[in-house]
């Protein structure tokens, strides 16, 4: 793309991707320098992005796979807008994840939808969240981590909300199933049990 006198870049349709910019200046003797740029463009992310760990890449349940179709959440939770619904139906994903700010994950039922952190954790945190998040509707289970192993919330106030979750069988030094760190949840309607830890087996608040 060629930008000189006359053409300016708002009158430009541009396709997605990445396009090699020209870009001259003028004095009123005519051109007097130019510099050339990569100018990528990439689509707005969606409001609401469907996982499904059947999904493939040839079969996304009707949505586009790798923009709002994906077969693991963390790659879900990345792809969607703030604020914006992470839809995660019925399966076992093993995976850890981090929550973002204005995003809701939906599981489909804590009886049917499980995050396993096999061995490694925490499964679930929120780091320095300002805007509310949501997770609800999971199995939150087999997490190893010394500041809770099945959910961790650091420096995120008021912002999350824990709902109709099951945490189970998570292990940690502080708080098995959920630590706090200057956080102050909303916990509706969730059960901790069988977690282990040296102080707080299910919740550890500092």
């Amino acid at each position: 793309v060629y930008l000189g006198k006359g053409n300016p870049l708002n009158n430009i349709a541009l396709a997605m991707g990445d396009h090699e910019i020209t870009a001259v200046a003028y004095d009123t003797y005519g051109a007097c320098g130019s510099d050339t740029m990569t100018l990528t463009i990439i689509p707005s992310l969606p409001t609401e992005v469907w996982v499904d760990d059947d999904y493939t890449p040839s079969d996304p349940g009707g949505h586009t796979w790798g923009v709002d179709a994906f077969d693991n959440i963390r790659d879900g939770i990345s792809a969607v807008a703030s604020p914006g619904v992470v839809h995660v139906a019925e399966g076992y994903y093993v995976e850890t994840i981090s929550l973002k700010d204005g995003v809701q994950v939906l599981g489909a039922g804590s009886a049917v939808t499980v995050i396993d952190g096999n061995g490694s954790g925490p499964v679930v945190e929120a780091r320095w969240l300002t805007a509310p998040a949501r997770i609800a509707g999971f199995t939150i289970t087999s997490g190893s981590y010394i500041w809770g192993g099945g959910i961790h919330l650091h420096n995120s106030g008021a912002a999350v909300t824990i709902s109709n979750c099951e945490i189970k069988e998570n292990s940690g030094t502080y708080g098995g199933g959920l630590y706090c760190n200057n956080s102050i949840p909303e916990i509706i309607n969730c059960f901790f049990w069988n977690n282990a830890a040296w102080d707080g087996a299910a919740l550890f608040f500092h």
